[in-house]
């Protein structure tokens, strides 16, 4: 089993009006292999294949002296526990070179049979580390939690030794941890690899492998099965790895952002250049709700992605919708709305039927609901939500007032068949 553990890092100094210091080396997306970030390591190449069309995939710094599995030799990352044995393969810092940083740690997990991936899970998770700190010690935390320690690092390394007293650590913020899975079809056949509560977002049939996702302990856990050993299209397989980590990530910026943002005007803070913000936001939903990106149907990810988040690192719906209604031009409102609001399908297609067969619609009306079971049934969220905007936008207004439910659809629904 391969397992990777991500912490995405949003570096606010993207948005300064004024030069607030970042060193110029590594100039990333393509540093030189000479440079080093400090407390981290030097930069490498990936070896295996990457997707040389995201920018920040090719180079890495190597990320080793970031983190030790033991205060005293950086080396030592083998975590046995009853039942299987974890060993640390690397530790890498990623970056677009402007806002959007990632760090990751990957393992490669031996288990016995009838072992619960959900017993690795919260092993790995509650696995202690160290963390480097700015003034030369090293902070005692655990995977699971390590992310706020690990972007402070990036923090004070990327600016000069004589200004890290003065940084402060509001322009650095930590995105939600985010964990891939990589299964194999011997170890798919044992029954308790695969949680229960698994969702099978995707079956890449003809690429050999199946994605499921499954939250635990609060983390977003994307797990590929390989079904097809013989048959692994592993271009595919690799698009799709960095799909999901790009997602992860260009979500938390959106909400990373924002929550900025808003923070900024409270306190009347005239260094941040909003203009620029906003236009970063707007961008990255505008790739969001793209259906296709390099070659990997990215709709039911997405949707997934999204719609797993109960509350978005503590803050609920409305705070993060009002921040937006705040900020944004009514586009970038509009692909919000389509993005973070949750569509529950399911509801959806049992009570259009039952709604249908009372007789209580006109023959437009029929039509318009019909069209909306088909988008239902198809799982688009982008689709069935333009299709309301288009269609029922007097009374989309009527019911949202004053709603305070996330599930815009059930709220427009809920009405048409009267039931709310």
């Amino acid at each position: 089993m391969y397992l990777i553990l991500h912490y995405p890092i949003v570096d606010a100094r993207y948005f300064a009006k004024d030069d607030v210091e970042r060193l110029p080396v590594p100039d990333f997306p393509c540093p030189d292999f000479k440079s080093t970030i400090r407390h981290f390591g030097k930069v490498e190449e990936r070896k295996a294949l990457s997707v040389s069309c995201w920018p920040g995939e090719r180079r890495f710094c190597n990320g080793r002296r970031a983190i030790r599995f033991s205060r005293l030799n950086a080396d030592e990352v083998r975590l046995y526990n009853e039942g299987f044995r974890s060993i640390c393969k690397g530790r890498r810092f990623f970056s677009d070179g402007d806002l959007l940083g990632r760090y990751e740690v990957s393992f490669t997990v031996y288990q016995r049979p009838g072992v619960f991936l959900t017993d690795v899970l919260t092993r790995i998770f509650g696995s202690k580390i160290f963390v480097r700190n700015a003034v030369g010690g090293y902070d005692e935390t655990t995977l699971k939690e390590g992310g706020k320690y690990i972007s402070g690092l990036y923090l004070k390394s990327s600016c000069c030794l004589k200004n890290v007293g003065n940084m402060s650590s509001s322009w650095n913020m930590t995105g939600d941890l985010m964990s891939y899975i990589e299964i194999s079809s011997a170890e798919a056949k044992d029954p308790n690899i695969i949680p229960e509560e698994s969702v099978e977002v995707a079956d890449f049939e003809k690429s050999g492998f199946k994605l499921y996702f499954y939250k635990h302990a609060g983390v977003p856990v994307w797990i590929v099965v390989r079904t097809d050993e013989y048959h692994i299209d592993y271009k595919i397989l690799h698009r799709l790895r960095t799909a999901l980590v790009r997602i992860h990530a260009e979500k938390q910026t959106v909400v990373q952002t924002i929550k900025f943002l808003n923070a900024g005007i409270q306190k009347k803070n005239e260094i941040v250049n909003s203009k620029r913000a906003i236009a970063y936001i707007k961008a990255v939903q505008y790739k969001l709700l793209q259906p296709n990106r390099f070659g990997i149907g990215q709709n039911p990810i997405v949707n997934m992605a999204f719609d797993a988040d109960n509350d978005f690192n503590g803050f609920n719906w409305e705070d993060l919708k009002g921040m937006v209604e705040k900020l944004a031009d009514r586009y970038t409102k509009s692909d919000f709305k389509k993005l973070f609001t949750k569509v529950d399908f399911k509801f959806i297609g049992e009570k259009i039927p039952e709604a249908l067969k009372n007789g209580m619609f006109n023959d437009q009306q029929i039509c318009e609901m019909t069209k909306l079971l088909e988008l239902a049934q198809e799982g688009n969220k982008v689709k069935f939500l333009n299709y309301i905007e288009k269609n029922w936008v007097k009374l989309s207004e009527k019911v949202f007032v004053g709603a305070s439910s996330t599930i815009i659809a059930q709220y427009l629904l809920a009405l048409i068949l009267r039931t709310a």
